[in-house]
């Protein structure tokens, strides 16, 4: 049964590393914390961003299981890009609804506020959290709509790395 869900679980991975998302994912935004911050300051082989909703209630265990792998790689980052989940807010109710639930969720993680303009930049969004694997040039190498499991993102990640080792 292990060895079913296993290959079950890279053949997923590998259909989505075929799929080859073809598109650039600049951001221009502002942190929970009130710092201006753009794609162009990940500096990681690989950037991994959540996008991900206050009103998805999976969004904190997606959130949680990616600052766990990002810690232990040293080729990776997380940022996460949060969406308060209430229309009509000012920006400093977005940023007190956002870092409410990162507080309450003992989360630890660089957060940008949420904008329609980099909700935008995401071509076909289809669901929340949505996993990005963004290399160093800001191209997308990986693409999840709705949560994963650790074990899909390790995997992604590990053969976006042996690809970029072999070349």
């Amino acid at each position: 049964r292990e060895c079913y869900r296993l290959t079950a679980l890279g053949e997923e991975v590998d259909n989505l590393l075929k799929e080859k998302p073809s598109f650039t994912f600049d951001f221009e935004g502002t942190t929970v914390d009130g710092k201006k911050m753009t794609r162009k300051e990940l500096t990681s082989k690989f950037n991994v961003i959540c996008v991900w909703s206050v009103s998805a209630p999976i969004s904190s265990q997606a959130i949680e299981e990616l600052g766990k792998i990002t810690q232990t790689r040293k080729d990776a980052t997380l940022t996460t890009i949060g969406f308060p989940g209430a229309k009509g807010l000012t920006d400093d109710q977005k940023k007190e609804k956002l870092n409410g639930f990162l507080k309450e969720k003992n989360l630890a993680v660089t957060c940008v506020i949420g904008t329609d303009e980099i909700k935008g930049r995401i071509p076909e969004l289809r669901g929340i959290p949505t996993i990005l694997i963004v290399d160093a040039t800001g191209a997308v190498r990986y693409r999840a709509d709705g949560y994963r499991s650790p074990a899909v993102i390790e995997k992604a990640l590990k053969a976006l790395s042996e690809e970029k080792a072999a070349k």
